[in-house]
C-alpha cells in the first residue's frame, strides 16, 4: 500500500491523519523528507513521491514491482539520503530510506520513500 505525493496540499492533509494511522505512522523526519522534495526548485509537473506505508521486504525489485515499472524503463538517478530509524520499546525496528528514479523517455522523477524492517534489511546486506 502506498500513497502518491505531488503537492503540499497532499502533505498537510497526510499530517492531520498521521497520528489516526497507528502502527503505519509516518515519523516527523520522514515528513521534513517529503516537504524538502516538494520545495525544491527543479521539481517537475509529472514528478511525484511514492510513499510506502507498510515496510517492504526487498527494496528495488519490490518496489518496482508494486509500482507497475519495468526496471529497464527506469534509470537510478541520484540517491536522496535519508535513513532514518524507528524505534519502538527502544529498539529499532523500521529503517526508512529515499531512492530517486527517472522514467527513461518521459524525464518522470518518482521519489520512492519506504521503510523495511530490521531483520529484512540484514537479510539484504547478507545476500
Amino acid at each position: 500500500m502506498y500513497l502518491k505525493l505531488v503537492e503540499m496540499g497532499q502533505l498537510d492533509l497526510l499530517k492531520q491523519v498521521n497520528p489516526y494511522l497507528g502502527k503505519l505512522k509516518v515519523p516527523d523526519g520522514v515528513l521534513g523528507m517529503i516537504r524538502k522534495i516538494l520545495g525544491k526548485t527543479e521539481w517537475g509537473e509529472k514528478d511525484y513521491i511514492v510513499l510506502f506505508l507498510k515496510p517492504v521486504k526487498s527494496d528495488t525489485i519490490g518496489l518496482f514491482d508494486e509500482l507497475k515499472i519495468y526496471p529497464d524503463k527506469a534509470e537510478e538517478d541520484e540517491d536522496e539520503e535519508m535513513w532514518e530509524d524507528v524505534k519502538d520499546k527502544g529498539k529499532v525496528k523500521r529503517m526508512w530510506s529515499c531512492y530517486k528514479v527517472k522514467l527513461r523517455k518521459s524525464d518522470i522523477r518518482i521519489y520512492i520513500i519506504y521503510s523495511m524492517k530490521k531483520k529484512d534489511r540484514r537479510r539484504k546486506l547478507e545476500l
